[in-house]
């Protein structure tokens, strides 16, 4: 299969899939760590990113693992960069904890040991 296969993969990550039936205020106000990975199935760039993400992470407690569709979601995804004051761009990772943003980053600058790193301070 190629790059731009319509075949889905399998993911190697438990992500909960985000739409605009989301709840946005439960979502953030737990006391878990949220990542927000926004993904492009037409785009080899995000494929990438999300795979080279998948293989680095290690499962940590209290982190909720969240996935948004950019073609299928994107207004909700629009939305998403309004709540967390970081402009849109896909693929892109944000972080955050008790509703605040505390990492961001897209394209090849995502990368799974910042991550990592930030929660376990």
């Amino acid at each position: 299969m190629g790059w731009f296969s319509s075949k889905k993969s399998e993911s190697m990550l438990n992500w909960e899939h985000l739409s605009a039936n989301t709840n946005w205020n439960n979502l953030i106000n737990g006391n878990e760590w949220i990542i927000i990975f926004k993904h492009s199935p037409r785009c080899g760039i995000s494929s990438m990113a999300l795979k080279q993400f998948e293989k680095e992470w290690i499962e940590t407690a209290n982190v909720q693992l969240c996935l948004v569709d950019v073609v299928q979601e994107r207004s909700f995804s629009q939305e998403i960069a309004k709540l967390t004051n970081v402009t849109h761009q896909s693929p892109q990772l944000i972080l955050i904890k008790d509703g605040e943003t505390l990492h961001h980053a897209s394209h090849h600058q995502i990368e799974a040991n910042n991550v990592l790193k930030i929660i376990k301070e």
